[in-house]
């Protein structure tokens, strides 16, 4: 799992443009969610992909792949990719997650 940690840091960093420590905004590491999408068929498979998960016990994970207008209370309001690539990772393949 160290392995998949530092490969999605790695990405997240990359794709962010800065540094794997510097925080940002969530809505900003979510901000495919709120644009308008002339064909919405890659969201339905994204929700359906995380339709396992729950907002309190994998509020990365929920936020990610579920549509909302709030973030869940769990989920932190600055995160840096660090944190998020290390929590998603964490709540998929912990124990009982399913």
């Amino acid at each position: 799992l160290d392995i998949l940690r530092h490969k999605a840091l790695t990405q997240m960093a990359q794709e962010s443009g800065g540094s794997a420590t510097v925080r940002l905004n969530t809505l900003d590491w979510l901000g495919g969610q709120g644009r308008e999408q002339a064909d919405n068929e890659w969201h339905d498979a994204i929700n359906w992909l995380g339709d396992w998960c729950s907002e309190e016990q994998h509020p990365v994970i929920w936020s990610t792949t579920q549509a909302a207008e709030h973030l869940p209370v769990r989920m932190p309001r600055l995160c840096s990719a660090e944190r998020l690539s290390e929590s998603m990772v964490d709540e998929i393949f912990q124990k009982g997650a399913a």
